[in-house]
């Protein structure tokens, strides 16, 4: 056909690392950045394009925390994508996404970074380079400033202790009271008026 274009995955120039202004755009624009196991995955039987990925929070970085799965909309593979570096179940991963109105996104490669032994190990292809775990956590936590980790039941939230806080502080305030109307009553004996 002339004129026509046709590219084979050969061909693709993946980015390389970010630089630091890159990465800190990559967190700026992230709704929502975990740390998180792969429980699940599928797709939808009605688009043959779309599927998704369940990924249940261990922390989040960015984003309100909570122990329920997160669901992520997947699309066609990425040319970027390194096949090498697992996200399928039970893989632990980080990822910087964005969504909104309950819709998230499956992250770009450069946005999703596979956790094991320690090490990160970035999706992108053009990223070979693999960074320790703490170092990349402690990079996105100097910008978010939140490292949430989500109750695992109701009973892990925070609650009220009746015995150590409501007893104590309930008898300082009745004594209180009780030594403000004792102090009333003995000025209304020097001043009646």
């Amino acid at each position: 056909m002339p004129g026509a274009v046709f590219a084979y995955p050969g061909q693709v120039s993946c980015p390389g690392p970010p630089t630091d202004q890159e990465f800190a755009s990559l967190i700026r624009n992230a709704s929502l950045i975990i740390v998180g196991t792969v429980t699940g995955s599928g797709s939808d039987p009605a688009v043959t394009d779309r599927g998704w990925l369940d990924v249940t929070p261990e922390a989040f970085l960015k984003g309100n925390p909570s122990a329920s799965p997160i669901r992520f909309e997947t699309g066609f593979p990425d040319p970027c994508a390194d096949p090498t570096v697992a996200t399928n179940r039970g893989a632990r991963l980080l990822l910087l996404a964005a969504g909104e109105g309950g819709r998230i996104a499956w992250p770009a490669p450069r946005s999703i970074y596979a956790l094991a032994g320690g090490q990160a190990q970035s999706k992108d292809k053009g990223d070979r380079r693999p960074i320790a775990e703490p170092d990349l956590v402690a990079r996105i936590r100097a910008q978010t400033n939140q490292y949430s980790i989500p109750a695992v039941s109701k009973d892990d939230g925070s609650g009220i202790d009746w015995l150590r806080t409501v007893l104590p502080v309930g008898g300082a305030v009745v004594g209180l009271l009780l030594v403000g109307l004792l102090l009333m009553r003995v000025w209304h004996r020097i001043d009646p008026s």
